[in-house]
């Protein structure tokens, strides 16, 4: 499990941005999916962050799961606005 991730902002509107810090970890890949389980987004990425474009998402709240580079998952709430 990786905990060390941040969600910004939370509540989001326009942009989410996705950061696991200075600790050598890497995200790995990003899944935003809905309340019902429906996946709404995903990304493959190499990097210590990530900006989404969540201007074309609905209101409501969302899941956000990272996977690292050491293959740790971690699943947050989001709330977009």
């Amino acid at each position: 499990m990786m905990n060390n991730f941040t969600v910004f902002p939370n509540p989001a509107k326009n942009v989410v941005n996705i950061s696991v810090g200075n600790n050598g970890t890497t995200i790995a890949s990003v899944k935003i999916s809905d309340f019902t389980g429906k996946t709404i987004y995903t990304s493959k990425a190499n990097a210590a962050s990530l900006t989404i474009d969540s201007s074309a998402l609905a209101s409501g709240n969302y899941f956000v799961e990272v996977v690292s580079s050491a293959n740790a998952k971690t699943v947050k709430k989001l709330l977009i606005n």
